[in-house]
């Protein structure tokens, strides 16, 4: 009797035991299932929240854009600022380009957006594709015409190096003279000559004469730093390059393309009549 009873209590046991295991077992693949469709959710929540936002793309409009600059660097300080024309054209382009999904790519042009309340945006270009705050990009209409900007400036810079190069060739030498008549009614003449010792530093020496008579003669050496304006006979202005000498406080002006003219600033004493090239 007892061995019955034993028997029966191990079969309950044994029931149970099985019992418990199924439903742990049951329940474990209950909460992976979960999991996975959790997972599942999310992510197809997250591309949802992506494309959604992504696409939407922001649309520019004239009045509320300031100006308009390519760069080919992101971090470059050379620029080239678009005309009211082109800003017109880019403002198209964006607005009718086509989103075509992510893309990774590197950035050939960095187009800068300044907008009338003092912020800015940059788009990223490179061929035909055009993206803004992230990878999310777009399919511009006209593919060639940033590239056609950039390419225009490019040829620009080259003929001015050739035209400076032709007026001060390296060991060459060039003369600017100039004449004016003084208050006085003495005729007042200025010479200068140039010769160019290396890339960036041109030797000079610069004669004033009174009447044909010699008054001051100038010799030294002067570095290339930059860009000025001076003024023709007729007030009309010249874009120039700057030679400057801080030995002799002089910095000398002359223009690198027709007509090609110089002029001599001076601390110490009044600045050089108009002198041209010869």
């Amino acid at each position: 009797m007892k061995n019955k009873i034993e028997i029966q209590l191990n079969k309950k046991n044994l029931i149970k035991g099985v019992g418990i295991t199924t439903l742990l077992y049951a329940s474990k693949k209950n909460m992976k299932n979960s999991i996975y469709l959790f997972i599942i959710l999310i992510l197809l929540s997250c591309t949802n929240s992506k494309n959604k936002n992504y696409s939407e793309k922001e649309l520019l409009e004239k009045n509320s854009i300031k100006s308009i600059y390519l760069k080919t660097q992101l971090y470059s300080n050379d620029s080239i600022a678009l005309n009211t024309e082109q800003v017109e054209y880019f403002i198209k382009q964006w607005n009718d380009s086509k989103p075509i999904g992510m893309r990774k790519y590197i950035p050939k042009i960095w187009i800068k957006v300044n907008f009338n309340n003092a912020k800015n945006k940059y788009f990223k270009n490179s061929g035909k594709l055009i993206k803004s705050n992230n990878d999310f990009t777009f399919q511009l209409n006209d593919t060639v015409f940033l590239k056609s900007i950039l390419q225009s400036r490019l040829k620009d810079n080259k003929k001015e190096n050739k035209l400076e190069l032709k007026i001060f060739e390296l060991n060459k030498h060039t003369v600017f003279t100039g004449q004016t008549k003084l208050k006085n009614g003495k005729t007042f003449t200025t010479g200068i000559e140039f010769k160019k010792i290396s890339e960036n530093m041109i030797e000079y020496q610069y004669t004033e004469l009174i009447n044909w008579k010699q008054k001051e003669r100038i010799k030294g050496v002067g570095i290339l730093t930059g860009k000025g304006k001076i003024k023709d006979r007729y007030n009309r202005e010249f874009e120039t390059v700057i030679l400057k000498d801080s030995t002799n406080l002089i910095e000398i002006h002359f223009t690198t393309k027709k007509p090609v003219l110089s002029r001599i600033f001076r601390k110490k004493s009044d600045n050089s009549p108009l002198m041209y090239g010869k």
